[in-house]
């Protein structure tokens, strides 16, 4: 069987996903064939992403922690941390062709003063951000001539010492409240887990029994709450990356989604496809929505195989357009 199944490497917290050759194949068709351009947005931290990138199929943006930080590929003349593509079956020269990463320095400024401060970068920079011969002098994040020696090795900044709104916030929990926080590696989001919990207060931080402030906005990834500023999200996210790429979301995207932290980026695009359900707000949003969603698996297809399916079926309506 020419569709192999390509193992991802394991998260922070151990979770491993799957991905197909087909996927990774399909993916480079709708781009290069079809002038499609490609989004991947995850509620994973940023490490997550970048130990996983030579896994995931090439995008023409890379988004993390649930829309907080938008990283965009570039020339790795231009770049000062090199990702490799893995092989695989079907894959074509150009596929395998190492690139670079640069962050948007708008939308992360954005994040900065909607609550997340600086202080959680520093040791979770992806690049210095030199500047390509596209960008504007102000869009790099460090000056050229002090980027020898990156990337620096820096040590992660505690929440008691961030700065900003969020950080507010998730001092409160833990000091008020009692909760454990995994901040590992986030920058502009903090993680709740039910499992590391010991105070019994979950289900009424989950339910907004204990509330958050409105500059701050919430959703749930793999049965964890994810608290970001509000002017982040997938929806928000989503939103900026289409006007910055020329598109409509509303009209002129679609997207793959099955947890409640992609609702709000769902509903935003014209239509969204569900290989699965991870969760009862998911499923309750697709009973209210059903003509916004087309669910691809069933009894026999699941897993990659209904990823495939939706895949397929966007490319199809690429043919027709």
């Amino acid at each position: 069987d020419s569709n192999k199944i390509l193992a991802l490497p394991p998260s922070a917290t151990g979770l491993r996903g799957i991905i197909s050759s087909q996927t990774l194949a399909t993916c480079r068709d709708l781009r290069v064939k079809k002038g499609v351009k490609l989004v991947l947005v995850t509620g994973a931290r940023t490490s997550t992403l970048l130990n996983r990138l030579p896994y995931l199929p090439k995008a023409d943006a890379y988004c993390t922690e649930a829309g907080g930080r938008i990283f965009y590929p570039t020339n790795i003349d231009y770049s000062d941390l090199t990702y490799t593509p893995l092989e695989y079956s079907g894959a074509i020269a150009d596929d395998l062709k190492p690139f670079g990463l640069r962050e948007d320095r708008t939308w992360r400024e954005r994040m900065e003063l909607g609550g997340a401060g600086t202080e959680g970068y520093a040791g979770n920079e992806v690049s210095s951000n030199r500047c390509d011969e596209s960008d504007d002098v102000e869009e790099c994040l460090i000056d050229y001539e002090s980027t020898e020696g990156f990337p620096f090795v820096e040590d992660e900044v505690p929440i008691t010492q961030r700065q900003g709104n969020l950080w507010d916030y998730a001092n409160q929990l833990v000091e008020k409240e009692g909760f454990v926080l995994d901040s590992k590696s986030y920058s502009t989001a903090f993680r709740v887990n039910k499992k590391h919990q010991t105070n019994h207060k979950f289900d009424a931080l989950l339910s907004g029994d204990i509330a958050h402030p409105e500059a701050i906005g919430k959703s749930t990834n793999l049965g964890c709450i994810d608290f970001y500023p509000a002017s982040s999200g997938k929806g928000n996210c989503c939103r900026y990356i289409a006007n910055e790429l020329g598109f409509n979301l509303a009209t002129e995207s679609v997207c793959i989604c099955d947890d409640d932290n992609d609702i709000e980026m769902a509903l935003a695009c014209s239509h969204s496809y569900i290989p699965s359900l991870s969760s009862e707000s998911m499923v309750d949003t697709l009973r209210k929505n059903q003509s916004k969603f087309t669910q691809t698996f069933g009894p026999d297809i699941s897993s990659t195989a209904a990823t495939e399916v939706a895949l397929n079926l966007i490319y199809s309506m690429t043919e027709r357009a």
